[in-house]
């Protein structure tokens, strides 16, 4: 992701505790980081978390990505794989 924007403090990361090294914002709300992911995780796996996925993208098309995200009126996570 930083190397597809100008301005990299602009990308805000809820997911990579590590994305100050890059220079990337990071952002939870957690008192406990690796707690919240546990829960989560178990949450997920007992069927009772579901992030719904409005549409994935091939890191080729990040940028469509990103002007489909800002349209909004989605019903879902857009995502990038990489």
């Amino acid at each position: 992701m930083t190397g597809l924007v100008a301005r990299v403090r602009k990308v805000l990361s809820i997911a990579d505790p590590g994305a100050p090294e890059l220079g990337v914002r990071f952002s939870a709300k957690a008192e406990d980081l690796p707690a919240a992911i546990a829960e989560a995780a178990r949450l997920f796996a007992a069927g009772r978390l579901r992030i719904p996925v409005e549409k994935t993208y091939t890191l080729d098309q990040a940028a469509a990505a990103h002007i489909d995200s800002a349209a909004g009126h989605t019903r879902g996570r857009r995502v990038l794989v990489i």
